[in-house]
């Protein structure tokens, strides 16, 4: 907010988070029924990032990056990279996220990984729309 003020633009300006979100009925669900889909996109992520590493004009190690995401276990990414629960530890983990980052939107995307059966995430969304979204500001 303060770089926004300081380049002389009024208010606050708009802060956005992308995030996988998913929601279901227990946590052992929460946990058990995107993991697959979810190692997935991490696997398929590190690949990437490791291309990137050969191409030409790279700045940084991305190699070194990719390294890292390939060590990175599901716990990890469900720590500070998703956030994956029953409705109530999802609503507290989006509020905190809106007050220690000023959010002012939320994309979310629901089949990370592209590998949840549809049935789960419309169960989720469902969820997520009547239960979570609702105690957001």
């Amino acid at each position: 907010m303060k770089s926004w003020r300081d380049a002389g633009h009024p208010g606050n300006g708009e802060v956005g988070l992308r995030v996988p979100i998913y929601v279901s009925d227990t946590e052992e669900k929460a946990y058990d029924e995107p993991r697959e889909s979810a190692l997935a996109s991490m696997t398929s992520l590190a690949e990437r990032v490791g291309v990137s590493a050969s191409r030409e004009g790279t700045t940084g190690n991305w190699q070194a990056e990719s390294e890292l995401l390939s060590n990175m276990t599901y716990d990890d990414w469900l720590r500070d990279k998703v956030v994956y629960g029953t409705p109530d530890r999802v609503s507290d983990r989006l509020i905190q996220l809106q007050e220690e980052l000023h959010l002012s939107q939320i994309i979310y995307e629901v089949n990370f990984g592209r590998k949840i059966p549809y049935l789960l995430q419309t169960k989720c969304l469902r969820m997520l729309s009547e239960m979570v979204l609702p105690k957001l500001k």
